[in-house]
């Protein structure tokens, strides 16, 4: 019966870990990109196009021009400048998945200046880190579920692996408080992450 439970276990260990790989590589590998920016070099174009927007509040215009130029992206609320008073353009940041796009609005003129920076690859595994949704794009939902699945998926990994092999090792109480910190101390970071 033990080893009928233990083959059941490293199976579904071993499973849940070849799901889980990618996305720990992934994670690996775009939290280097993030530590060293310098590795991922920029490519950036201008360009305009004419709109018809409504005016409205700048955040609303800010969504509306996005939407309107067919722009996959976040507006991050610190990155929307209002127009000044002198009838400048409204400027915001739309930050999307290895890319960016800088957008002046005329609104009098009802025209779009474009600065368009794209990272490539690069740029794309470095988004991927921490990304769990993107407006206009399915890849940043997918990812997201993905994340989400995999945070939960680590700890079973985990635990299953340390229940695996306490059948090797001879000291089951050292493994037990081992594993047992390791789960306490993930759910805190899982925890802390989620909660507002």
């Amino acid at each position: 019966m033990k080893r009928v439970w233990r083959e059941r276990w490293v199976r579904w260990h071993l499973w849940v870990g070849v799901v889980l790989a990618p996305y720990l590589v992934v994670y690996g590998l775009s939290g280097l990109l993030l530590s060293h920016p310098d590795w991922v070099p920029t490519s950036e174009r201008s360009w305009e196009r004419s709109l018809e927007i409504a005016p409205g509040a700048a955040p609303e215009t800010a969504a509306a021009v996005r939407d309107a130029l067919g722009l996959a992206g976040r507006l991050p609320r610190w990155k929307i400048e209002a127009p000044s008073s002198e009838g400048g353009p409204l400027r915001f940041r739309i930050v999307g998945a290895g890319r960016f796009y800088d957008v002046d609005w005329f609104a009098a003129e009802r025209r779009a200046r474009v600065l368009e920076g794209s990272g490539g690859w690069l740029g794309m595994l470095r988004a991927l880190h921490g990304l769990r949704d993107l407006p206009g794009s399915r890849l940043g939902a997918a990812w997201g579920v993905y994340t989400w699945v995999s945070l939960a998926g680590l700890p079973f990994l985990i635990v299953s692996g340390a229940l695996v092999d306490v059948a090797r090792w001879r000291r089951r109480r050292q493994v037990a408080i081992l594993g047992g910190a390791l789960l306490a101390g993930w759910l805190v970071v899982v925890l802390w992450l989620a909660l507002p």
